[in-house]
């Protein structure tokens, strides 16, 4: 009877070490979001500079091993750095400014041929002999979305200066970024051994264990999902090229950027790009649609998992239920921040119950 009371108590520590684990993993990423919170004015500035950190240390650590000074190494990670920013800039703003310039300038052409549209459509219903109920019910719909369109065509001139002023703050934020990435590089060492100082002396070694483990994840979120961005933009181009969809590399590039947000942004792109080849004919349209849903696919079943692989392995549901909860505590940067900070904690928790289980044997 000890024996199988000892099972019982043992069973019950388990359970008791499984439970206080996700409610402990629980406090600590409400704790990390509402500090994230709390920083939200400087969080984008800090985001920049950490994802520049993790994109060059490779390069640095690589030109140490080739001999050279922390310092040099450096000068010249951020040299290659400049280099292909410069050929971004040289070769891709000025299609971009283009084509956005033209799209910009197409818009109330698109607003009036919407508004034909539904004009169209009004004297066809008329014809039908509608209830007058449903007539009305058309009617206050169709006005609603005149009313909106007009609205948005009156407030072209403002939308304009929005995207000048959000293109100013998009240089400038990351310019400060790469100024605080680079003192952090440099003394990234320094940081590391400050902070492993202020744990007990115990608990630096699993301490150390966990910070590669968080290192590992994020490096790999990082890079895996620019990698992911880059194919899903240069994909949707190409495809919207064949096609002769008007605007492909802009719109490419937009439902690049919005791959960001997993499953959604892609599809808030992918509509952009069907109402834009709506207007070359109905039928583009539909290709478009069927285009996109293959990208989609093709990203999901097939690059996805070899991008992302180990380090980044989240159910769909789980993703989706980050963001809601991500987008809800921080609003658009909660969003972004939420598939890292629970890959985070899911690999932190993998960890401990690897660990418990190892203890137990």
């Amino acid at each position: 009877m000890d024996k199988e009371n000892e099972t019982i108590v043992d069973k019950y520590k388990k359970l008791g070490i499984v439970v206080w684990s996700i409610i402990g993993l629980t406090v600590l990423i409400l704790g990390i979001s509402l500090f994230l919170f709390k920083i939200r004015g400087s969080l984008c500035l800090f985001l920049y500079a950490f994802i520049v950190v993790y994109l060059l240390r490779p390069a640095v650590d690589y030109f140490q091993k080739k001999g050279m000074p922390r310092l040099l190494s450096i000068l010249m990670a951020y040299l290659l750095l400049l280099l292909i920013i410069g050929l971004i800039l040289v070769i891709i703003v000025p299609i971009v400014v283009t084509q956005a310039k033209s799209l910009l300038a197409h818009l109330p052409v698109y607003f009036i041929t919407i508004e034909r549209l539904i004009e169209d459509y009004q004297s066809q219903y008329e014809a039908l002999h509608i209830p007058p109920a449903a007539v009305d019910l058309i009617e206050n719909s169709v006005n609603q979305i005149t009313d909106a369109l007009v609205k948005t065509a009156s407030n072209l001139p403002t939308y304009t200066i929005n995207i000048f002023s959000f293109a100013i703050n998009a240089v400038i934020t990351p310019l400060f970024a790469l100024i605080i990435s680079f003192y952090i590089l440099k003394d990234l060492n320094e940081i590391k051994n400050t902070f492993i100082g202020l744990v007990p002396g115990k608990y630096r070694d699993e301490t150390k264990l966990v910070l590669r483990k968080i290192d590992v994840i994020l490096r790999g979120f990082i890079k895996g999902h620019l990698l992911l961005m880059l194919t899903v933009g240069t994909l949707s181009w190409l495809a919207l090229l064949v096609l002769g969809v008007d605007y492909a590399f802009i719109l490419g590039l937009i439902i690049g950027l919005l791959d960001i947000i997993p499953y959604l942004g892609p599809i808030v792109g992918g509509v952009l790009a069907v109402l834009v080849a709506f207007f070359k004919s109905p039928t583009t349209a539909l290709w478009v649609v069927a285009v996109m849903v293959v990208v989609q696919q093709v990203e999901g079943l097939f690059i996805a998992p070899k991008v992302m692989g180990k380090h980044v392995d989240l159910h769909p549901m789980v993703v989706m239920f980050a963001m809601i909860v991500g987008g809800t505590l921080l609003g658009i940067f909660g969003v972004l921040l939420a598939i890292p900070i629970t890959a985070v904690g899911k690999g932190i928790f993998y960890y401990y119950l690897e660990k418990r289980s190892q203890q137990g044997t």
